[in-house]
């Protein structure tokens, strides 16, 4: 596939999740209030979620497209640098409400996918092959 297809294939889950947002938010006014904000909410959110550039999210697929588009060399790294800079980010936020009390939903995410950053880049193979 073109990088400009694989943009538009890595764009489409959140845009999709975007529309179904807002086409719940519309459905609200008419029937169910609560039960259409819940839904364009928790798709709102999962929509924003699934389009950071983290590398196991369609995030990061569109983002190394779109480097890759502008002719930037050294695509993969450049990924593989914001993906654990925004997962560091992540998980200090997790451990600042945790400590607050407000759960450990976001510092068990980010762990999760800074494994996936690095299982996906083949860091972790080597590791258990050393």
């Amino acid at each position: 596939m073109s990088e400009l297809e694989v943009l538009l294939c890595a764009a489409a889950g959140p845009i999709t999740g975007l529309l179904f947002a807002y086409a719940s938010s519309f459905l609200a006014h008419f029937s169910c209030p609560d039960f259409f904000n819940l839904c364009a909410g928790l798709s709102l959110a999962l929509s924003i979620f699934n389009a950071l550039p983290i590398i196991p999210l369609d995030g990061a697929a569109a983002f190394k497209s779109l480097v890759d588009m502008l002719g930037i060399k050294r695509s993969s790294e450049i990924v593989f640098v914001i993906s654990v800079s925004f997962c560091a980010i992540l998980l200090a936020l997790g451990i600042c409400l945790m400590s607050r009390g407000m759960g450990y939903g976001i510092t068990a995410m980010s762990m999760i996918l800074l494994f996936g950053t690095l299982f996906d880049e083949g860091i972790v193979k080597k590791c258990e092959l050393s």
